[in-house]
């Protein structure tokens, strides 16, 4: 068994996110930082919404190799600050393995892809920092797939996946930043007996349009500022 495969591991990922998450709560507190109302979820859902069309990349770990989750989101912003949508997602890496013990027998491809739902919430920001907290909740299937493209093995799953996200914005032009999580396979495909399992981390680079536009608006009526 791999290190970072095992109940254990599992539990102890949840309880360092969760720890992660207390302690960054603790901080705003100590800081005495107001609360303000409306920030309140019901108050989130009362104002200006807008469309969400984004790229999601996640590097983890499947059968104990380094792997990339690619997806893709779609949905409404509430404020831009909390997104809800739905979302699909696979497996982008090439992971061949043995479908038996046959050294001899050729090798096919691992594959994994699942949709659901997602929601984002922006929980913390003061100055240029910020903190949101994704989850995805989705069905899927994984397989081996052979060069004839035939399946084997074919099981349903289901996966949640929590992760917390901190990000840093540079003139409030570009955003930098990262995020960890834990993907759950709650169901697993018990005859393909492969582990999907894992902590996964992400690194962000994300341009503001908003701002850019707001820039390019002075620039054009203010050329000499």
């Amino acid at each position: 068994m791999l290190p970072f495969e095992g109940p254990y591991f599992r539990l102890t990922m949840v309880r360092t996110f969760f720890v992660a998450l207390v302690l960054l709560l603790a901080a705003e507190r100590v800081n005495a930082q107001r609360v303000n109302l409306s920030d309140s979820l019901y108050q989130v859902l009362q104002g200006s919404t807008t469309f969400v069309l984004k790229l999601d990349t996640r590097n983890s770990f499947v059968t104990g190799r380094s792997a990339q989750i690619w997806g893709v989101k779609t949905g409404v912003s509430f404020q831009k600050r909390l997104n809800l949508g739905v979302y699909f997602s696979w497996l982008r890496s090439r992971i061949e393995v043995p479908r038996t013990n046959d050294s001899e027998a050729p090798l096919d491809r691992l594959k994994f892809f699942s949709f659901g739902v997602f929601a984002e919430y922006s929980f913390y920001r003061k100055g240029p920092w910020e903190a949101t907290i994704p989850v995805q909740l989705g069905l899927g299937k994984t397989y081996l797939s052979d060069p004839a493209r035939n399946r084997y093995m074919e099981g349903s799953v289901m996966v949640y996946e929590p992760a917390m996200i901190v990000e840093y914005k540079i003139l409030k032009l570009i955003a930098v930043g990262g995020g960890i999580g834990y993907r759950l396979m709650l169901i697993e495909n018990n005859e393909l007996g492969k582990r999907f399992t894992s902590p996964f981390y992400m690194v962000r680079l994300r341009l503001l349009p908003e701002e850019w536009v707001r820039l390019g608006k002075k620039w054009r009526d203010d050329p000499e500022d």
